[in-house]
């Protein structure tokens, strides 16, 4: 069976926490224990900070295009 990616548009998170950031490491250890990968896509700010300050950007993984507009954000 192939490795599917499962897309989680974090759009709708209008004020993550820590528990927002806790619910996504589960989501991701559910499905990566049935063989699927995880990608965030349209992470706010707020969110990306959580995730950098708990240490888990290398688990939980943003789309490429996620990727890019978080730089350009930085760049301004």
């Amino acid at each position: 069976m192939g490795h599917s990616r499962v897309t989680v548009d974090c759009l709708a998170f209008r004020q993550p926490d820590l528990a927002t950031v806790d619910a996504l490491l589960r989501l991701r250890l559910m499905l990566k224990r049935a063989g699927e990968d995880v990608v965030l896509e349209n992470c706010g700010p707020r969110l990306h900070e959580l995730i950098s300050l708990v240490g888990v950007q290398e688990v939980l993984e943003r789309a490429p295009s996620d990727e890019a507009g978080r730089e350009a954000e930085e760049r301004e």
